[in-house]
Parts: C-alpha cells; sequence; structure tokens
C-alpha cells in the first residue's frame, strides 16, 4: 500500500509547540514531526507519503507524542500495483 497522511496546523501554534514521531506497522517512519516547521506557517498542508507499507488484516498509524498532543487532519490508503509471479 501506499500512505498517504495529510497534516494542518489550524490552531496558533509555534515552531516546537507540537511535535510528535509517526510510526507505521510498528515501525517508525518520521521522527519529531513538527507540522508548523515544516510548513512554514499554520493553516497549511502537508502531505507525507510512505510506500510499500505490507498489510494483510490490518493497517496500524501510530502518532508518538514528544510535545504537545498530535494531530492528523487525512489518511488516504492506495493499493500499489503489484506484478503477478
Amino acid at each position: 500500500y501506499t500512505i498517504k497522511l495529510y497534516f494542518s496546523e489550524l490552531e496558533t501554534k509555534i515552531v516546537g509547540e507540537r511535535v510528535f514521531d509517526i510510526a507505521i506497522q510498528g515501525v517508525k517512519v518520521t521522527d519529531n514531526m513538527d507540522i508548523v516547521s515544516e510548513a512554514g506557517r499554520t493553516d497549511r498542508e502537508i502531505v507525507k507519503t510512505y510506500h510499500s507499507v505490507r498489510a494483510t488484516e490490518s493497517l496500524r498509524v501510530d502518532l508518538i507524542p514528544e510535545k504537545g498532543n498530535t494531530l492528523i487532519s487525512g489518511i488516504e490508503i492506495l493499493v500499489e500495483n503489484v506484478a503477478a509471479r
């Protein structure tokens, strides 16, 4: 699967006020996610894309707080084209 995670800081936050890690299927894929820092300001969308995620019965996304609360605006899960073997 391709997993797209959407983030947008809608509150009046500053850089470093909301920081968290992202794990998919129990594997940390992003350290110290700071929406305001990455976007350059509040109220701007960021999309994090992760390819080749393996899942059978379930798919798990964890947001692990480092500072403040975690926040996610949306999740998109896309089936990747896999060649038949």
